[in-house]
């Protein structure tokens, strides 16, 4: 990606990547914890912030191999990172969570595991989607927050 980005403005697909924009009176406590293609995270006092990006792919184990692997970087990170007492985590996961699958269940398992819940399910919401485009006639929901229990 970095290459890519030497030779200017990024337009259209597939050029997705992360970010996680701060209030400028936030800044000074903002550290950045960890970046890669996928996800991003960053602490402000004791809450670790982590954007994530997930993979789609039309082969189904390509999907889940590198989520599992996006997830698991993630752990890793969570763990080195312990002390802190929150985590908030959002982004385009590619997948519906609420529907029961392979890719699906390796986002629950990973939030069980973490002690998280999603926002989508936890506080359901009129419209059960996150992304509408009315002229195509498609809805999808892959777009989530989930977070430490002790912040909902």
């Amino acid at each position: 990606m970095d290459d890519v980005i030497s030779h200017g403005i990024l337009r259209g697909r597939p050029f997705g990547g992360v970010a996680i924009l701060v209030r400028n009176d936030l800044v000074v406590q903002c550290k950045l914890i960890a970046k890669s293609e996928r996800f991003i995270a960053i602490s402000i006092g004791k809450v670790i912030f982590i954007k994530i990006y997930g993979f789609s792919a039309n082969k189904k184990d390509d999907k889940m191999s590198i989520n599992a692997d996006l997830l698991s970087q993630i752990d890793v990170l969570l763990s080195q990172h312990s002390y802190m007492n929150n985590c908030i985590m959002g982004g385009d996961f590619n997948v519906d969570i609420r529907k029961h699958g392979d890719v699906s269940n390796i986002f629950s398992d990973f939030f069980i595991s973490q002690g998280m819940v999603s926002s989508i399910v936890t506080y359901p919401y009129k419209i059960a989607y996150t992304y509408c485009n009315t002229s195509l006639g498609a809805c999808s929901t892959i777009d989530y927050f989930s977070f430490s229990q002790k912040v909902g």
